[in-house]
């Protein structure tokens, strides 16, 4: 997510590890409005208030958390070659 936030995969992996209370039915939403309205599921998450009917606020919230976790490990990444950035991340520098 930090290289690229448009993988799915990564998206799953990481979403919910270290555990955030985003549950399997919250993913699940998740992609299925990426692909209800054409777009990725980054950008549900960043637009996760817009859906109150899909995501309470509480989930909203914890969705928001975890955009600006990715988003704080991706400051520099792309200045940064990939060793380097997976050493910071390992070691909580950038947190």
């Amino acid at each position: 997510m930090v290289i690229n936030p448009e993988d799915e995969e990564a998206l799953k992996r990481s979403i919910n590890y270290p555990k955030r209370g985003i549950g399997d039915t919250t993913i699940q939403k998740i992609f299925e409005l990426a692909t209800t309205f054409n777009i990725t599921p980054w950008s549900i998450l960043h637009e996760a208030g817009k859906y109150p009917e899909h995501f309470n606020s509480g989930t909203a919230k914890k969705l928001s958390m975890y955009i600006e976790v990715i988003n704080n490990l991706r400051t520099n990444a792309d200045s940064t070659d990939a060793f380097t950035k997976a050493r910071e991340i390992a070691l909580g520098s950038v947190l």
